[in-house]
């Protein structure tokens, strides 16, 4: 079973909002009844570093505790929002994903703190930033031309390298957020379902690729 996006036992992956469906049954998996599932792509993150993440901002999660902290299992870095998707362009995703991460080897990501990116005009989420890297970038872009070749065309929004740790529908100030450096190394690529919940979101892994 994978690493990220997983817990022991299906009861607590779904307590935590994560889930996990068969590569069998992908393609029409957790679709509505127009044929359509809310996706996404992202990028794996450790377990070792979750857990890290998780005890970094500990005492931000006893100091802000009117905004939804995310479970540790749920982190990850999004690589490429799909939203609304058609279901049978599942394979198609997962062989664009397959070609693209196979003309790459696993590399180094470092995170600088943590901090708050707006969202809307009165809400937010707190993320885990993320230190510059090429590798990620030229990631990202060979992904979204692997994807415009199927005809998912690339997001309008500069792409902004970071893990969600917390949302907030009230603005949140940091006087003095934490900064840390944790080195994690990016091995795998998954294609995520997201169910919206009023818990909270729940995330289905569809199709997971090795980097290399």
């Amino acid at each position: 079973m994978p690493a990220a996006f997983s817990a022991a036992g299906a009861g607590r992956r779904q307590k935590a909002g994560v889930a996990k469906v068969s590569p069998d049954a992908a393609s029409g998996a957790g679709g509505d009844k127009a044929g359509t599932t809310r996706l996404f792509i992202a990028l794996a993150v450790p377990q070792k570093t979750r857990s890290a993440i998780k005890f970094r901002t500990s005492a931000l999660r006893h100091s802000l505790r009117h905004i939804r902290w995310e479970a540790s299992e749920k982190f990850h870095v999004t690589l490429r929002f799909l939203g609304q998707t058609r279901c049978p362009m599942i394979p198609e995703i997962s062989a664009a994903m397959r070609a693209c991460c196979g003309t790459f080897t696993p590399f180094t990501l470092r995170t600088a703190g943590v901090e708050v990116l707006l969202r809307r005009r009165h809400s937010g989420v707190l993320v885990v930033s993320l230190e510059p890297s090429d590798v990620l970038s030229d990631l990202k872009d060979a992904l979204d031309e692997r994807l415009r070749a199927i005809g998912i065309e690339p997001e309008r929004q500069r792409f902004i390298p970071h893990i969600t740790v917390a949302r907030a529908k009230k603005r949140v100030k940091l006087t003095m957020p934490p900064e840390f450096e944790l080195d994690f190394e990016a091995r795998r690529v998954a294609l995520m379902e997201s169910k919206l919940r009023k818990e909270g979101a729940l995330y289905t892994e569809i199709n997971s690729i090795e980097i290399g």
